[in-house]
């Protein structure tokens, strides 16, 4: 963008008297002085561009009437001049560089005394710069809703002698409602081109009379397609009939061709099924109105063929980290290829999605014509696209770089509605929902947007609802959908912004939209949205399909909740005799309590019916590469690592509170503390902190070691080399104590887990003890050492809805079932999941006959000779045996490699859970094994499940 000279905007009493021989006014007192001047031959588009200018700048200037617009200039008036590139009027005042650098969706704009003039690059270009100018006017749209408009009152409006010309930073800025496009809804349609981005429509919906007028008014793009291929196959035919005449047509998966809706993709290295493919998609570019946009997608799921034509085409390299980028991207290089010899007009696009994200090599011939939409399911919104310490985006920036090579128009498709919400099933929920999706997303999407542009990345699309809409498809017309335009609207007009002019300061949009949106809230609105911001870039990692547990966590550090109702509650007392700032408080209360609240209170509450999502119950300790135990927790990984709050005392929630975080080494662990005073709801400030107590820390290894603060702040460090430090910071105390692991013959490799109990006595607590709880109010908290367990849901508290046959669920719920587990359950026999005395936790599982459990493990990256212990409880009359499987990974396919069979087994006969344990010793190439656990009885249990890395083997890997 190149702008030249200033725009000055302000009323009469604010205007410096240095610009007063270069301004001229477009209305003053009421009263008009400007008129609109359009071609003779101007297009709906910009008679809707004058329209809308007359609209606004009447209502800015509170006059009785709009500007008028003729074809014709105005004596004794302003005029503002709407014309195209390529008007005479546009090469007389500006210079044919200008021009010619402008896009068709660019603007150049130029005031001189007397006259402004628009230029578009096309009629699309005009309409996005009359929205531009009204924006340096002063006008803001920042949702669809009414109370979303910023309008000035200006007595007087005047206009400075300046020169600017722009094009978009990005061609594609959009937002996808999917099969939830609203239907004859004018405020969404408004709000998307007043923020210089064009409709997403569907061709096939041309016949409505309301979208032949929205079209013809304002910028558009029309496309179709998505997981498209069975449907182009089968396209024309009568279900199972193509199946009956040509199987050949359809994949193979495991030995067979399936007619399965989406069970397997197409057999893509048929010829005929790239014609029938392509056939289809021809047919949609020869529909009226000619050519626009079709996306190829696989039908959505990561089954492909398996004969032995696709299999070759995969690289070594799909081989090895099971993609079929090669083999999609070769469907879409022959399907591109059968278009081009029959002139389609049209362009083809294609996802990077699933197990295709990946490029093909820098050796394959992608045409440059196929749009890319890149989907990084499984990017983290939380941190930086380029942070190292994100392992989620550091694999997506990889991805981008590589993809960065091709020439392909490269755009992404972000997902913030598949975020944590206050919703209990996310789109999925009943109609009387009361959650809602509601993440401060602006300021981490606002530098995504700009390293994106850098990655050479030139369109972002956001998968949401739409405002006001009729729900089909997937979502329902509930809280969740009604809300998430409105409660996610800093995002979506950040977003727009940055996609439009990507070299803008956060910081100064920041300012721009709170000051105006917010008013004389901003006081307080501002540190509100700071700290929520702060809360959720330090929080738990968050991507697509996140638990919506994990939005609670964001409220762990101490007092966060208060403080952020502390100050919405100032922002409603400053407001209260302003209807409309007390309608955007009232709102942005409601989502925080309907979202992080809700999250949090059913969290601390540690409900049964958490389970229906996937419970995040073992916090994460941070590793850090330094340890020092000074009592001050300044260490930076202390703002990541996960915080411990469930303090309480006779079963509630302890208040002072108390948090407990964790960092570790190879060897070490320091344990920090905040011990602080109780929150002032009046002032918003913590009381000092009183002290007093005694606080005891136990570490359950093979041997308990129990150490202590004591209440005239010496530390007892229980006979063992442990180092204690508290500190007085008067509205908080604070400790850290740093403990040797191999004192206790702990492990502290990633994936383990570390087992502790805490607990505060005398002091502010008088006779009472404030004890730290786990899950079901047990008094011993796991603590995951790393970020991914070697082995999940062992003690089956994360379910999933889903239906397998002998496997059944709890209570009512009998579809909801241990995720991530497999079952083996022969005829006859019965595997049921029960929730009375479980070992730990709420759930067990309840074996009559004989029933297999398989767990996948996960080890540290680098082991390849390693030890591991296996243990678990059982109870009832039975038999239990552990088996290791082994698998490699053949072409691109799991195969089974031999076992370690029955390295354990052992018969119980006893009415209370017994533990069991072995040590399993892999000295074989292959890295993740699965444990396979039988069970042999009449009525037999089993719960609490562990599979901890102990070490390396010597010697060598067998072959």
């Amino acid at each position: 963008m190149k702008k030249t000279l200033i725009f000055l905007l302000v009323t009469v009493l604010l205007l410096p008297a240095v610009f007063y021989g270069n301004d001229y006014t477009l209305a003053s007192n009421g009263k008009l002085l400007c008129h609109i001047v359009l071609p003779a031959d101007a297009s709906m588009m910009e008679k809707y561009a004058a329209d809308e200018l007359a609209h606004f700048i009447q209502k800015m200037a509170k006059t009785g009437e709009k500007p008028s617009i003729s074809s014709k200039t105005a004596d004794g008036k302003n005029n503002i001049f709407l014309c195209t590139k390529t008007s005479e009027v546009a090469r007389k005042v500006f210079s044919g560089r200008i021009l010619k650098n402008l896009t068709n969706e660019g603007y150049a704009l130029k005031c001189v005394p007397g006259a402004v003039y628009l230029a578009g690059g096309n009629k699309e270009g005009v309409i996005y710069g009359v929205y531009a100018f009204l924006q340096k006017l002063g006008m803001r749209w920042f949702h669809p809703a009414p109370h979303g408009e910023y309008c000035p009152d200006l007595k007087v409006l005047k206009v400075g002698k300046w020169e600017e010309n722009h094009n978009p930073s990005f061609v594609d800025r959009r937002l996808s409602a999917g099969a939830n496009f609203p239907y004859e809804e004018k405020p969404f349609y408004l709000w998307m081109t007043r923020n210089k981005m064009p409709i997403s429509l569907h061709k096939y919906g041309m016949w409505r009379k309301d979208w032949q007028l929205e079209t013809s008014r304002r910028p558009y793009r029309m496309g179709s397609g998505g997981h498209a291929m069975s449907s182009l196959l089968e396209a024309g035919t009568k279900k199972g009939e193509l199946f009956k005449q040509h199987p050949e047509y359809y994949g193979i998966w495991n030995g067979k061709r399936n007619l399965r809706k989406w069970y397997c993709q197409p057999c893509t290295s048929n010829p005929e099924v790239i014609r029938r493919m392509a056939k289809g998609i021809m047919e949609y570019f020869n529909k009226p109105p000619a050519g626009n946009a079709y996306l190829l997608g696989n039908d959505d799921h990561s089954r492909w063929c398996q004969c032995g034509n696709c299999s070759v085409i995969d690289s070594e390299f799909d081989k090895k980290m099971n993609y079929v980028s090669t083999r999609y991207f070769t469907m879409i290089r022959d399907v591109y290829n059968v278009l081009k010899k029959n002139n389609a007009k049209g362009q083809l696009q294609a996802w990077a999605y699933q197990n295709y994200q990946h490029p093909p090599g820098d050796d394959f011939d992608l045409p440059e014509e196929v749009h890319i939409i890149m989907c990084p399911h499984g990017r983290c919104y939380v941190h930086t696209l380029d942070d190292p310490e994100c392992k989620d985006n550091a694999k997506f920036y990889d991805i981008f770089k590589k993809w960065q090579k091709r020439k392909n128009l490269k755009t992404t498709l972000e997902y913030p509605g598949n975020l944590p919400s206050g919703c209990d099933g996310g789109e999925l929920c009943t109609n009387d929902c009361p959650g809602v999706i509601y993440l401060p997303l602006d300021r981490q999407m606002a530098d995504t947007i700009k390293k994106y542009h850098s990655l050479g990345i030139r369109g972002v699309s956001s998968f949401i609802t739409a405002y006001g809409t009729r729900f089909g498809g997937l979502l329902k017309r509930n809280a969740y959908t009604e809300n998430m335009n409105l409660s996610q609207w800093h995002y979506y007009y950040i977003s727009a912004a940055m996609l439009w002019d990507v070299n803008q300061d956060f910081n100064t949009l920041f300012e721009d939209y709170g000051t105006k949106y917010y008013g004389k809230a901003w006081k307080y609105m501002r540190p509100y949205r700071l700290l929520l911001m702060e809360l959720f870039e330090n929080g738990p990692h968050m991507r697509y399909g996140t638990p919506n547990e994990r939005l609670g966590e964001c409220l762990n550090p101490l007092y966060a909740r208060e403080r952020l109702l502390y100050l919405l509650c100032q922002a409603e007392k400053v407001c209260e005799d302003d209807p409309l700032l007390t309608k955007r408080i009232t709102d942005e209360k409601n989502f925080f309590m309907q979202s992080f609240v809700r999250i949090q209170d059913r969290l601390q509450a540690d409900l049964p019916e958490m389970r229906r999502t996937n419970r995040p119950e073992t916090p994460l300790a941070m590793k850090s590469a330094k340890l020092t135990a000074d009592g001050f927790l300044k260490e930076k990984e202390w703002k990541r690592a996960e915080y411990i709050t469930h303090f309480r005392t006779n079963g509630s929630i302890s208040d002072p509170a108390t948090t407990l975080r964790v960092l570790y080494n190879d060897t070490t662990l320091l344990f920090g503390f905040e011990l602080p005073g109780s929150f002032d709801a009046a002032t918003g400030k913590i009381r000092k902190a009183p002290g007093g107590e005694t606080l005891t820390l136990t570490i359950h290894g093979s041997t308990p070691l129990t150490l202590r603060f004591l209440s005239d702040g010496t530390f007892d460090a229980g006979g063992s080399t442990a180092k204690g430090v508290m500190r007085d910071a008067g509205d908080m105390r604070t400790a850290e104590i740093m403990v040797d692991a191999s004192q206790f013959n702990l492990s502290l490799s990633n994936g383990n887990l570390l087992t502790i109990s805490a607990a505060l006595s005398g002091g502010r607590h008088s006779n009472k003890v404030s004890r730290l709880s786990g899950i079901n109010g047990s008094e011993k908290v796991n603590i995951l050492i790393g970020e991914e367990p070697v082995l999940k849901n062992g003690s089956f508290e994360v379910l999933i809805k889903k239906k397998i046959p002998n496997l059944e669920g709890i209570g009512k719920q009998k579809e909801y079932v241990p995720q991530w587990l497999t079952f083996n359950i022969q005829k006859g026999n019965k595997i049921s999941l029960v929730n009375k005395d479980a070992a730990h936790g709420y759930n067990a599982l309840k074996i009559q006959g004989h029933g297999t459990i398989f767990f996948g493990t996960n080890p540290p990256e680098t082991a390849r000779n390693y030890k591991m212990k296996i243990s678990c409880y059982v109870k009832g009359k039975g038999k239990i045996s552990f088996t290791m499987n082994r698998y490699k990974n053949i072409d691109g396919k799991k195969r089974f490699a031999g076992h370690t069979r029955n390295f354990l087994e052992k018969e119980f006969d006893t009415p209370e859970w017994q533990k069991i344990e072995a040590v399993y010793s892999h000295t074989f190439p292959e890295k993740n094994p699965t444990l396979r656990i039988d069970m042999f009885g009449g009525e037999c249990f089993l719960d609490d499940v562990k599979v901890e890395y102990i070490g390396e083997n010597s010697g060598q890997l067998k072959k």
